[in-house]
């Protein structure tokens, strides 16, 4: 079952400053997840690079309505860990941004990315 190897990371800035993990080291076989986000719809975080891995997009989306963010999600499966690493993402143009990075063990990919309608979710009712 998966579980997660390590606390996520979280690096946020502003700008166009690129946003890069504390060096950590993933074992064999983890997948790592890295979701990027940037308060303004218009501006997306590049894809994530380190470990000499090649993280796949997963999924791009901007939020509807009056906050218009975009959010990204990569993910890669470590075949043999690359050792020590960090992760960067460096957004498109000038704008609070973040990355959460996290690491899943007993964990895998499948080769194609699960994909369906955007749904929204009413608000819970009181139970009556």
């Amino acid at each position: 079952m998966p579980q997660l190897a390590d606390a996520p990371m979280i690096v946020s800035d502003v700008g166009t400053n690129p946003v890069t993990t504390p060096s950590f080291t993933p074992a064999d076989g983890e997948v790592i997840v890295v979701a990027g986000c940037c308060s303004d719809g218009s501006i997306s975080m590049g894809a994530p690079t380190g470990g000499s891995l090649t993280f796949g997009a997963a999924k791009a989306s901007k939020v509807p309505g009056g906050f218009a963010a975009s959010v990204v999600i990569y993910a890669v499966q470590v075949g043999t860990s690359p050792g020590a690493m960090t992760i960067s993402a460096t957004p498109s143009g000038a704008a609070p941004h973040s990355i959460a990075v996290s690491r899943w063990a007993n964990a895998s990919l499948a080769a194609t990315p699960a994909s369906g309608p955007r749904r929204v979710s009413p608000a819970p009712r009181a139970p009556r």
